[in-house]
């Protein structure tokens, strides 16, 4: 059974992640140990919610019949190998726990990033508008900014950590993109502005719904505040579009807005773009929003989302905004299942990593290793992930600690960053006290959860209770 767990024990002054050098994870040293994985993937551990186990099976299947097929090189062929791969690795347990454990020990960044881009396939994106909630508006507007090397205030210029904040933006001038969800139809002078996905198809399932959008809402009324969301993906994959799941459902709980930043992805740029694209998005909207997007601004509330890989952006982005103090600060913070700290060592969580077919051992340093460059790192101590907090917000100073608003962590006890999670929320607790931040903890979920609720029930729980806590302590508590 799906349970809600408190934080009050433990303590946050001890650092859960060992930060010796020659303590950092090896993955030579878990070759071996992803031999033995392969016997645990044939068949995931009862621990797993059904659905959940159900999916990490699957997870294990399409990753062995992806790896089956990579070295094909005719696209058509190619597809062919992958599909028949796939019935014959579903239909054979023990065959796919061992070609996916292989594939763990030689994975690299681009066949990991197609892999897991599977769900922004047109195929895909098409099918999902029949199963995803529906909503009115999802469409994306571009954001176009200039490099300003004065944009920084000068007590982060003379800091360490200046090349973070705008000296790795390779050009002067930067596009962006941004999705706009939202419950109800946008006003015509304001269409200009936002290209529709599917236009003609979401007209056509908006006629034939039965189901209005504003069934889980007392209040039909579009609500004035937004959500400032950045997705997740291992910093290289997914985009806001596959995050739409439970975004479209958050909509239709809170008929909030949801705006979330498509950042340019690993490995075609590193940190610290990611970070610098998010905040000047929400520079941007901040400044045109009204105009533009019809939001009210002076009275509206703003709460920043990030699920993953996008809970660390969107945290070294509130440190930003905090610690530079030029932009409007967020009313509320959401992290589901975050990556708080980069530095790849270990901690009980992680351990699990070796046995995770999501997010395995491979995995996990190789997307840290890739969104800060290693490269970099060895020429710039400001990429050290150990100590710079716009890398690892694990280590952000208590005393910027003490100026975030309240906050909700929403994570899995089967996820391997359950302890980035719980250290940093342990943290914020001890700064803000036990009323600045909430920890929902499911006993039965692992990493990812949220872009399964629709498959998954225990899933779909902790995102309703997202969209409750945010409606109950943020939007009910307006002055």
């Amino acid at each position: 059974m799906t349970q809600v767990y408190s934080i009050h024990s433990g303590n946050p002054h001890i650092c859960i992640f060992i930060q010796s050098c020659s303590d950092t994870l090896n993955v030579e040293d878990h070759k071996e140990m992803a031999v033995d994985a392969s016997q645990y993937f044939q068949n995931i551990g009862p621990q797993y919610a059904p659905m959940m186990r159900l999916f990490l099976g699957l997870m294990v299947t399409v990753t062995a019949a992806y790896d089956a097929s990579f070295h094909v090189k005719k696209p058509i062929f190619k597809r062919g190998v992958f599909f028949a791969s796939n019935v014959f690795y579903f239909l054979n347990h023990s065959a796919a726990g061992k070609r996916a454990s292989e594939y763990m020990t030689h994975i690299d960044a681009d066949t990991q990033k197609v892999l897991w881009s599977l769900p922004d396939k047109a195929l895909f994106r098409r099918a999902s508008l029949f199963v995803y909630p529906h909503i009115e508006v999802s469409g994306n507007f571009q954001v176009t900014f200039e490099k300003d090397e004065d944009q920084v205030d000068e007590n982060i210029v003379k800091s360490k950590y200046i090349k973070t904040l705008h000296e790795g933006i390779p050009s002067t001038v930067q596009n962006v993109s941004v999705r706009i969800i939202k419950s109800q139809p946008l006003k015509s002078k304001y269409s200009d502005t936002v290209k529709m996905d599917y236009p003609v198809m979401t007209k056509f399932l908006s006629m034939i719904h039965h189901v209005t959008p504003h069934e889980h809402r007392k209040d039909h009324e579009l609500h004035p505040g937004f959500m400032f969301h950045v997705h997740g993906g291992g910093f290289m994959a997914l985009t806001s579009f596959s995050h739409e799941p439970y975004l479209r459902q958050w909509v239709t709980h809170t008929n909030l807005r949801i705006l979330s930043v498509d950042y340019t992805r690993t490995p075609d740029q590193h940190f610290p773009v990611q970070l610098e694209e998010c905040y000047q998005a929400y520079k941007w909207i901040l400044k045109n929003g009204s105009q533009d997007l019809g939001l009210h601004l002076e009275k509206s509330k703003i709460i920043f989302v990030g699920d993953s890989a996008g809970g660390n952006i969107v945290s070294a982005l509130l440190m930003r905004i905090i610690e530079e103090d030029k932009l409007r600060r967020p009313d509320a913070l959401v992290l589901a299942y975050p990556a708080m700290y980069l530095e790849f060592s270990p901690s009980p969580a992680r351990i699990m990593s070796t046995l995770d077919p999501l997010l395995n051992t491979s995995i996990l340093k190789m997307c840290g290793d890739e969104y800060i460059s290693k490269e970099e790192e060895l020429n710039d101590p400001s990429h050290d992930a150990k100590h710079n907090p716009y890398i690892s917000p694990a280590v952000i100073p208590d005393d910027t600690l003490k100026q975030f608003p309240p906050t909700l962590i929403s994570t899995g006890a089967l996820d391997p960053l359950f302890d980035d999670a719980w250290y940093f929320a342990k943290r914020l607790e001890q700064a803000n006290g036990e009323n600045g931040v909430s920890m929902h903890v499911y006993d039965t979920l692992g990493h990812g959860y949220l872009n399964l609720v629709t498959l998954i029930p225990e899933a779909r729980v902790a995102s309703e209770r997202i969209s409750d806590w945010v409606r109950d302590n943020v939007l009910l508590n307006e002055q």
